[in-house]
């Protein structure tokens, strides 16, 4: 399998921590592979058990000082050419998910997208309501669900997530939970 973010810092938080788990995962069952390509300072190949990483450089993201873009089409084409993935799981929806499409249009690997950040609420949270927060969501979910037409899967962590991606037209929505027992890690168990 194959994971491409542009979430993935020297500091970031949850997207890096999945994909770590994931890596952890693949070293103790030999069948399977990973590889990460993930922008960085610097190019970098770092190979581990079971998982490769290539850190492609790119600027930083504005306003997201972890982040970077990932913007090197052409690597990502030869990654993909050269990795053969059985699988690719895109990890954002600003740019990568494009280049992934585009790197992958010879080899036509199956495309699924880890829907990690609710792009309707970023671009026109509920706290602001108004014409501008309408029409800019409403772009928003224009934008997810042509994102969501190039993938054999749109995955989620939360039913919730789920059902509102399936109730605004978007196909083959599948919830994967993150292992986190919602009823023993709960509010109203705090002591």
């Amino acid at each position: 399998m194959l994971d491409i973010t542009e979430y993935f810092g020297d500091t970031s938080g949850g997207i890096r921590t999945y994909l770590n788990a994931k890596s952890r995962w693949v070293a103790s069952h030999p069948e399977a592979r990973q590889v990460l390509v993930v922008p960085g300072r610097r190019d970098a190949l770092v190979d581990a058990p079971g998982c490769r990483t290539y850190q492609l450089r790119g600027p930083g993201i504005p306003y997201n000082p972890p982040y970077r873009l990932l913007l090197a089409a052409g690597t990502v084409r030869r990654i993909f050419e050269h990795e053969r993935p059985d699988l690719i799981e895109v990890g954002s929806h600003l740019l990568v998910p494009w280049i992934a499409r585009i790197a992958n249009r010879t080899l036509r690997a199956p495309l699924v997208w880890f829907y990690h950040g609710h792009l309707p609420r970023l671009v026109a949270p509920e706290f602001a309501p108004g014409p501008a927060q309408r029409v800019l969501e409403a772009a928003a979910w224009r934008y997810v669900r042509r994102l969501a037409r190039g993938c054999r899967a749109v995955i989620v962590a939360s039913r919730t997530l789920a059902d509102e991606l399936t109730a605004q037209g978007v196909a083959g929505v599948e919830q994967v939970p993150l292992g986190v027992d919602l009823e023993h890690f709960h509010p109203r168990r705090r002591p």
